[in-house]
């Protein structure tokens, strides 16, 4: 029999740029239930691997926060917070993960 944790008072974020953060995120979300919001950039980012990695570390040199796509009002009331970020994390989502919190 398949266990699964209720945790309805959590929010499950995360960053994909392929899609394979995005799968993962849906399943831990689908064991912990609660809330779901993805992190994404206003701006599309290339679809090739090395321009995509070659332009977040023009941002992170430059210190520009890439605009989101949208924002969560609040997080207040969540009790625990998962975030689940792509392999890009030193690049993009360091920046999109502080802009979401509020730095």
């Amino acid at each position: 029999m398949k266990k699964s944790l209720s945790l309805k008072n959590s929010l499950v974020v995360y960053f994909s740029w392929s899609g394979n953060t995005r799968k993962i995120a849906y399943q831990i979300n689908q064991l912990l239930g609660g809330d779901i919001y993805e992190i994404e950039a206003a701006k599309e980012y290339s679809t090739v691997y090395r321009e995509v990695v070659s332009k977040a570390r023009e941002e992170l040199r430059s210190g520009e926060k890439p605009e989101l796509k949208n924002k969560l009002a609040s997080i207040d009331q969540y009790d625990k917070i998962f975030y689940w970020l792509s392999k890009l994390v030193q690049y993009i989502s360091s920046s999109c993960v502080l802009i979401f919190i509020g730095i």
